[in-house]
């Protein structure tokens, strides 16, 4: 086997290993810490439903909203590891789950359409466009600000064209490529290329930046 192909090859085993382990966690916090914490704050609710002394009962209720907060940024944190409307649902309905973790935070808001026959993926295939999607958008909330992004699911016959375009400042593409420190663009583009896909990304000052992920898909 020629070397470039067995680096890929353990690239992509170690990625998919690592993705079994934020499943693994993300089913964790969901299923097991944010369950444990519903269940005190429902104790909570019965004890201040009860108690007559109001200095009691309001440190009470401040402990179930902050436990309320807490369960919710869980959830949050669960959906951002590996959103479990993945394994059932695909590529779209995770990405759409991912969303509402996304604008709660960042308060942006993202605008889907999708044209074609959509269908299933291998499921790496699935997990690495969504890396990529997820960290795209990352990278919008942290450089691009905008307050919009548009993200076009175009499914065709032998391929599925991802485009992801942000309203904001854009950046001097040349200039980022040539910094060896930022990983970010590479990294994405290798992700891509471990199944046999393309990453093209377009920026200019002042007129945003579109990111382009090409797939080719099996009849």
């Amino acid at each position: 086997m020629e070397p470039l192909a067995t680096n890929k090859k353990v690239t992509s085993y170690i990625i998919q290993a690592q993705e079994e382990e934020l499943k693994r966690i993300a089913h964790e916090l969901h299923e097991g810490i944010a369950q444990t914490l519903y269940s005190t704050v429902t104790g909570l609710g019965v004890i201040e439903g009860v108690l007559d002394n109001q200095e009691l009962k309001h440190y009470t209720h401040d402990m179930i909203n902050q436990l309320t907060r807490t369960i919710n940024e869980l959830r949050w944190l669960s959906t951002e590891l590996y959103p479990p409307s993945l394994d059932s649902m695909g590529l779209v309905s995770a990405l759409k789950a991912y969303m509402k973790v996304y604008i709660s935070t960042y308060g942006i808001q993202i605008h889907i359409q999708s044209s074609g026959a959509e269908r299933r993926l291998p499921l790496f295939q699935e997990i690495t466009l969504l890396r990529v999607c997820q960290e795209v958008l990352n990278n919008s909330a942290k450089y691009a600000d905008t307050s919009s992004i548009q993200i076009s699911f175009a499914w065709k016959e032998e391929e599925l064209v991802v485009r992801i375009q942000d309203f904001g400042i854009g950046f001097d593409l040349q200039k980022t490529l040539e910094n060896k420190e930022l990983l970010g663009i590479p990294g994405m583009k290798q992700r891509m290329e471990l199944i046999n896909g393309e990453f093209e990304i377009a920026s200019k000052l002042g007129n945003g930046t579109v990111v382009t992920l090409t797939l080719p898909c099996e009849k």
